[in-house]
C-alpha cells in the first residue's frame, strides 16, 4: 500500500505538505487507483477473517473500538472504490497498517510469558517509532489537504453529477485522524510503561 500510495500520490503529498497547492490537494481526492481497489478488497477480506477468530483478540484490546475500526472500513472503503474518489487516503489508510505486524508480534511475545525480554522492548521500540512515523506525523499533510479541498471536483465516468455521498466519504477520512491521535498517545504511553518496567526489572 505504501508503495503504490507514494508512486502515485506522492509528489502530490509533497506539493501540499511544502506549498499548501490546492490543485495538488484535489488530485489526492479525485485521481482512482486501480490497485488501491484489489488492495481495499483484499484487506476487507482480511477484516471479514479477523472477525470470525474474535475469541483470540488479545485479552486487553479494546474490542469496542477494533470492531468499530473494522465495519467502519469494512462499510466505507467500498463506497470509495466505486466512486475512485479519496483512494488516496484509503491507501494512507492501508499502509498505516504495516505497524500491526509488529502489534501481533507483540502478543505472541506477550502470550508466551516473554514480557520481559529483550525481544519485547525492542518490538516494542520498533512499533512505537512505525506507528509514530506512518500515522502520526502524516496527519497534518491530511489535515491540511482535506481543507484545501474537502470534496471532489472531477466527474468520473459512469456518473452524470459527483454523487453527494462521495462528500461523505470526506467527512468519513476524518475520523481515523482522530483515532490515530488517540492510538498514538495510547502507544507511547504504553512503551514509556514498559520502559519504565523492563529497566526496573534490569536493575533487580
Amino acid at each position: 500500500g505504501l508503495f503504490y500510495l507514494l508512486k502515485d500520490y506522492g509528489h502530490a503529498l509533497l506539493r501540499v505538505a511544502t506549498n499548501l497547492d490546492i490543485r495538488a490537494a484535489q488530485f489526492l481526492v479525485n485521481k482512482a487507483s486501480p490497485v488501491g481497489t484489489v488492495l481495499t478488497d483484499i484487506s476487507i477480506g482480511y477484516m471479514l477473517y479477523d472477525f470470525s477468530v474474535l475469541d483470540t483478540w488479545e485479552a486487553n484490546a479494546n474490542i469496542s473500538l477494533m470492531t468499530a475500526h473494522h465495519l467502519f472500513a469494512i462499510f466505507l472503503w467500498p463506497i470509495s472504490n466505486n466512486l475512485g474518489y479519496y483512494q488516496s487516503w484509503v491507501l494512507w489508510f492501508l499502509s498505516t497498517e504495516f505497524s500491526s505486524i509488529f502489534l501481533a508480534l507483540r502478543w505472541m511475545l506477550s502470550a508466551t510469558n516473554r514480557k520481559k525480554t529483550p525481544a519485547y522492548a525492542i518490538n516494542g521500540l520498533v512499533f512505537t517509532g512505525l506507528f509514530i512515523v506512518i500515522r502520526v506525523l502524516p496527519i497534518p499533510v491530511w489535515s491540511a489537504a482535506y481543507v484545501l479541498a474537502p470534496s471532489p471536483t472531477e466527474l468520473h465516468d459512469g456518473f452524470e453529477v459527483i454523487p453527494r455521498y462521495a462528500t461523505w466519504c470526506g467527512y468519513a477520512c476524518l475520523v481515523p485522524l482522530g483515532l490515530n491521535l488517540f492510538w498514538g498517545y495510547k502507544v507511547v504511553s504504553g512503551f514509556i510503561r514498559s520502559a519504565k518496567e523492563f529497566f526496573s526489572n534490569e536493575k533487580k
